[in-house]
């Protein structure tokens, strides 16, 4: 989440738990996905919590499910950093899920920062772990709109560096 730009330095972070709440369970996705044609915007989350760095700052979240939709993680990022900037309202994410009919655009998150952590097959024993990793190693957003740019360069550096790391504890 702190990728996004509109992303605030401090997050109110009962905010975002009320969020992840909100998309669990059976919802039509309409509004928080790019629908191809055939496709049914029904999908159920099984979970989403907020993920909060080692010195308690709010970094992002996790999500699963079954099966996503084209987009929907990311327009799902999107409306959690507009509830968190103020740009929309809880509500408006509620409205979104509720009411599919009424076509709304709560934007769309980059996807840096995006990272598949785990996959779940009957054929497959996965190799990670479900817990999220550690965030000792992530520096700390600055404020400054400049600065946040520089930063964005070392954020990317900072999510390879932990997916080697996990990588190679997997391999080893």
């Amino acid at each position: 989440m702190e990728t996004i730009e509109e992303w605030p330095s401090e997050c109110e972070n009962d905010a975002i738990s009320a969020a992840c709440s909100l998309v669990e369970g059976q919802h039509d996705f309409t509004n928080l996905s790019r629908l191809e044609s055939g496709t049914d915007p029904i999908r159920t989350v099984d979970r989403c919590i907020p993920w909060t760095s080692d010195d308690g700052r709010l970094i992002g979240f996790s999500i699963q499910a079954k099966s996503f939709i084209w987009n929907q993680v990311r327009r799902i990022a999107s409306a959690f950093a507009g509830i968190a900037s103020g740009r929309i309202s809880i509500l408006d994410l509620e409205s979104a899920l509720n009411s599919p009919n009424v076509s709304v655009d709560l934007g769309r998150a980059p996807s840096e920062g995006l990272v598949l952590w785990d996959i779940s097959h009957k054929h497959f024993d996965s190799p990670f772990s479900s817990e999220l990793p550690i965030t000792t190693t992530f520096s700390v957003r600055p404020s400054d709109s400049r600065e946040y740019r520089r930063w964005l360069s070392l954020s990317k550096y900072e999510m390879g560096l932990l997916l080697e790391r996990e990588w190679m504890s997997r391999l080893n």
